[in-house]
């Protein structure tokens, strides 16, 4: 049976929607795998633990812009012997940006962005990965994905 509301089972839960924010797709190939490396099947722990490396290896990358919010490893392809990651990078938007409506330009942060990530991957590494200089692909996205508020039972919610 299922907790209903009044329920000592049943607790609210609120969360307060983020504020608007900025959102990119970022892509970077993944190079010097290992000979054998073999891409583990999404969803299996193997593909957890990879996507959380990759995304630990680039906080400190992008944690150097002006309202890092989150990275989140959305898919990881083969390429080659390589793997292409693709994440999705959050930001919030600029204060004097907040006053206006969502209409606003962001040139200026795509530019930063764009010039951040480039000048880290020169190097060939980002953190413990090794990463392809020459590959970088880069794309504002036009809505953020936001979280909503919402109310749970107890035992459901994690």
């Amino acid at each position: 049976m299922f907790p209903v509301k009044g329920d000592e089972d049943y607790d609210e839960y609120l969360t307060t929607t983020e504020a608007p924010g900025i959102a990119y797709s970022v892509e970077v190939k993944l190079v010097e795998l290992g000979e054998n490396f073999k891409l583990p099947k999404a969803g299996s722990l193997q593909y957890t633990d990879l996507t959380n490396s990759i995304e630990e290896n680039f906080k400190p990358l992008f944690n150097k812009l002006p309202g890092y919010r989150r990275v989140v490893v959305e898919n990881i392809k083969p390429d080659d012997r390589n793997l292409v990651a693709a994440m999705n990078l959050q930001l919030e938007r600029p204060l004097a940006d907040k006053a206006r409506a969502l209409a606003e330009d962001t040139s200026a942060m795509d530019e930063k962005v764009k010039r951040v990530v480039r000048e880290s991957i020169s190097s060939g590494r980002i953190g413990n990965l090794k990463v392809d200089p020459q590959y970088l692909v880069i794309e504002p996205q036009k809505s953020p994905r936001k979280m909503a508020s919402s109310t749970c039972p107890k035992r459901s919610c994690t």
